[in-house]
Order: C-alpha cells, then sequence, then structure tokens
C-alpha cells in the first residue's frame, strides 16, 4: 500500500501527539515530521519533503521567526507539489479566505471533531476544490450574514496578523521586519486596527485578540 506521507507542525505539545495519534491511527497516512514551529517545519521539510502539511496558523511560543501567512508563503514557495491543511483556533473568516488564496487546501478548526483532521487530509489528496470543516463553514457563513458575533471580521487580514503579533510580544520593529513590511506601514496598521475595535490600550488589544481567537 501506497502511504500518504504527513508532516504535522504545532506549538502545543499535546495537540502535536493528539494529532500523530488521529493520523496514524488511519492505515494509508504515514506521520514523517512532528514540529513545534515553523522554521522547524521547513527545516524537516528540506531534508525530506511529505506529500501533505498539516500546520497550525499562530506558532508563537518558541521561535516566531516563521509563522502565520510567512510560514504559508514559504511553504508555497520551496514546496509548490505538497498540499496544506491549516488546523486552527482562529475564528476569523477574512483569514481563513485568504489563506484559501495562497494555496492552502484545507481548513478545519479545533473546535471540530477530530475525526475531521483525518477527513480533511484524505479529501485534500483526492479533491483541487478547498475542504471546508463544519466549524470554518460556520465561521464564514456568519460573517457573510453580518453575524453580531463576527465584529472581528471588519479587521483586514493584514491587520489582524499585526495585532497577534503585538499581542504575542513584539515589537513593531521586529514585525515589520518579518512582515517585510515598513515600520510606519505597521504602525499605521496598528493604529487603524485599535481604531475599528475601540482598543485604547495593550490591555485591550490582548483582551480582543483572547476573545477572537488570536493567540
Amino acid at each position: 500500500m501506497h502511504h500518504t506521507t504527513i508532516s504535522i507542525a504545532d506549538d502545543h505539545p499535546f495537540v502535536l501527539a493528539s494529532m500523530t495519534a488521529v493520523l496514524q491511527g488511519v492505515p494509508q497516512f504515514a506521520v514523517v515530521h512532528q514540529c513545534a514551529n515553523g522554521k522547524d517545519l521547513l527545516d524537516a521539510l528540506s531534508k525530506v519533503e511529505t506529500d501533505l502539511v498539516v500546520t497550525d496558523f499562530s506558532m508563537t511560543r518558541e521561535d516566531r521567526s516563521v509563522d502565520g501567512f510567512g510560514l504559508l508563503a514559504e511553504l508555497r514557495r520551496r514546496h509548490p507539489d505538497v498540499k496544506i491543511v491549516l488546523l486552527t483556533a482562529l475564528v476569523n473568516a477574512g483569514i481563513f479566505t485568504r489563506a484559501l488564496s495562497v494555496g492552502v487546501g484545507a481548513l478545519v478548526s479545533k473546535t471540530d471533531s477530530i475525526s475531521e483532521l483525518a477527513r480533511a487530509c484524505a479529501r485534500v489528496k483526492i479533491s483541487r476544490s478547498p475542504y471546508l470543516s463544519p466549524a470554518v463553514q460556520s465561521i464564514i457563513h456568519g460573517a457573510s450574514m453580518d453575524h453580531p458575533n463576527t465584529s472581528k471580521a471588519r479587521l483586514t487580514p493584514k491587520e489582524l496578523e499585526v495585532v497577534r503579533l503585538l499581542v504575542a510580544g513584539r515589537s513593531l520593529a521586529q514585525i515589520a521586519s518579518q512582515l517585510g513590511r515598513s515600520p510606519s506601514t505597521i504602525s499605521t496598521q496598528k493604529y487603524n486596527a485599535s481604531r475599528k475595535i475601540g482598543a485604547t490600550s495593550y490591555t485591550q488589544l490582548i483582551r480582543y485578540a483572547y476573545e477572537n481567537g488570536l493567540t
């Protein structure tokens, strides 16, 4: 039997072990790499490329240099044939839409049933159409209906990325360097994000990030 090889990346050891156990339990899957951050994932793939990558979007506990859309862009650039499954706690439709536009083949929420991970991996391997888990579909549908609980969708993906990295402890200069933007652009995006959500302090930014799954 030909096995579909998989690389997994998540900065929470328990989640990493759980994903490995679920996928290893499927006869046609073989987990080759288990990584704690984006840099480790790229390093592992440079040595042995796999058919699929299952990765979190926000991995900021260790190395923050390759994360979020930066990681997705590097995966597409270095490994264009590898299928990407994004497993995330994020609840923002704007980020989901942008992730699909940069080549993510499947989106699964950490609030979904654990069986959704294996289903997404199986589907993305054989289908050119993106796979959206039930929870992700619900989030996107809620945003399109302008549900009152999706006020976070008012921020652009770039503004959300800046807020996420600020809350993770990055300075404006570090964010500018990581995202390849000027410090003045990052400052403007921080200002716009704060204005849109009504945050007048760093504490309010942190609260927003936690309430909207950006941490």
